[in-house]
């Protein structure tokens, strides 16, 4: 039998990153996990976000100095769970947000 993960586009990993739905109520308990370069999962916030909808989020890298306005669709959603699929990246940013995901730091 097969792994989800190895049925996905793109490797899901865990980054520091923070995450804001311009239009919802402000909320500073949104969580991000399992992030990849096709979308992500995210946890909280105070009101629902619409299953099967186009969302704009706002996504920071503190660590890589990268915040992205993009879109989103709700494609699942659990108790207060979501997953999204990102359909929009700005013009240039693909890469950068890759290389924020992916690239890995040196130990000290």
């Amino acid at each position: 039998m097969r792994s989800a993960q190895s049925t996905r586009a793109f490797r899901r990993c865990t980054v520091e990153a923070y995450v804001d739905f311009p239009g919802q109520p402000p909320s500073f308990d949104w969580e991000v996990s399992n992030i990849s370069v096709g979308g992500c999962r995210v946890r909280g916030g105070k009101a629902p976000l619409p299953l099967d909808e186009k969302v704009r989020l706002s996504l920071s890298f503190p660590r890589a100095s990268l915040e992205l306005d993009l879109a989103a669709v709700v494609v699942w959603a659990g108790e207060r769970d979501y997953g999204l699929r990102f359909v929009e990246f700005p013009e240039g940013k693909k890469l950068a947000f890759a290389a924020a995901l992916y690239a890995r730091t040196r130990a000290a």
